[in-house]
């Protein structure tokens, strides 16, 4: 992924759901309307001109927050897939920081409860949820995925977050949906109902943090994926998860003096980072066949 991508990703990403959720929050404790968000990737949310002055402070607040969060916390923690443990730990950290009661369970999904904000006791629980695992794509073969962690460094002025060390991408997906939750979640400006925080793993994989969700887990009248999109969009959808595995005997034998070859592939940007998604990257398997 180019840093120009990746600075959009960033970006967007953080003030999108800081906008959305944050919105959500304040309507009900008092607002009846919620604002029409529209725009391109804004540096803050104050150059949204659809968000009424009296959130602005809150929001911008709240972005500031979470790009700090993902600066000096997140990026130097790795966590590549399967490899999520120590990003799990930082959130049980967090919680305990914070004075939040959570759960963590073997595999790395954790979640922990905000209380409501006074006067907003009786409003629906939401879940947020984000996924704490990342595809490291790189040109450079000598980088482990497992112990990766991007260098990273902000401009302000073009209100953007850069990685020009290595041709990688900088765990936006699905970073910007954990610092955006822990930013509200500490914030106490931030008006909301209970709230629940909860943290997959697998998300790139194999699910396996989703499909270890148990119903009691999910005791919450609404759910909020936060998992990145252009800015001012919310989708509502259903997802699900399906796995299944065949097997195929076959019989296989050494050539007998016939000539044989090797076939490496390499140098492939595979996988996806959020809106990179459409960009049909090549992958071994696709190459080969083709």
């Amino acid at each position: 992924m180019k840093s120009t991508n990746v600075t959009k990703i960033i970006v967007a990403s953080a003030t999108t759901i800081i906008f959305a959720s944050t919105l959500i929050f304040i309507a009900g404790c008092g607002q009846k309307d919620l604002p029409q968000i529209t725009g391109e990737f804004p540096n803050t949310v104050a150059e949204n001109a659809n968000i009424s002055a009296e959130y602005k402070d809150i929001a911008n607040d709240l972005s500031k927050d979470a790009i700090d969060i993902f600066m000096t916390e997140i990026s130097g923690i790795s966590r590549q897939s399967g490899n999520e443990m120590q990003m799990s730990n930082y959130i049980v950290d967090f919680a305990k920081m914070q004075g939040f009661q959570y759960t963590q369970l073997e595999n790395g999904v954790v979640y922990f409860d905000v209380p409501a904000s006074q006067g907003c006791e009786k409003l629906p629980k939401i879940i947020l949820q984000s996924h704490l695992d990342m595809v490291v794509t790189t040109k450079d073969d000598n980088i482990d995925k497992n112990t990766f962690t991007p260098e990273l460094y902000y401009d302000a002025q073009k209100g953007a977050i850069f990685n020009e060390n290595y041709e990688t991408n900088i765990g936006a997906d699905d970073g910007e949906g954990i610092m955006t939750m822990l930013a509200i979640s500490k914030n106490d400006k931030v008006k909301h109902g209970p709230l629940r925080m909860l943290f997959t793993v697998g998300e790139e994989t194999d699910m396996d943090g989703a499909r270890s969700v148990t119903a009691d887990m999910l005791d919450a009248d609404y759910l909020i994926n936060i998992d990145g999109g252009p800015v001012g969009e919310m989708i509502t959808s259903s997802a699900g998860c399906l796995q299944y595995s065949c097997t195929k005997k076959f019989a296989s034998e050494i050539p007998n003096q016939k000539e044989t070859m090797a076939i490496k592939i390499s140098d492939l940007a595979g996988g996806h980072s959020g809106m990179t998604i459409g960009e049909k990257r090549q992958n071994a398997i696709k190459y080969f066949t083709e």
